[in-house]
């Protein structure tokens, strides 16, 4: 019983996170994936033709989607949200 309760709280964790990613924007979800890579607000505004504070808003609205506050809760999140196992 207890497992199941475990696997039910990750499945109800995932399924949460998962109904957040999709509410990003594809600009947002291109600009997450440039700073999951390692680019620099600078960098993915060269690389998108952007300017440094648009990339900053979009980074902004990434995290208030979300509901993080840093770089590494994103990285958690993402990680998290890319290992599950779906066939659970």
């Amino acid at each position: 019983m207890e497992l199941f309760l475990s696997m039910h709280e990750k499945h109800k964790k995932y399924t949460h996170l998962s109904d957040k990613f999709n509410r990003l924007s594809v600009r947002e979800r291109e600009i997450m994936d440039m700073i999951l890579e390692g680019n620099t607000s600078k960098e993915t505004a060269e690389k998108l033709s952007l300017s440094p504070r648009t990339v900053e808003v979009h980074r902004s609205n990434i995290y208030t989607k979300l509901g993080i506050k840093s770089l590494p809760q994103l990285i958690q999140e993402y990680e998290y949200i890319n290992t599950y196992p779906r066939y659970i």
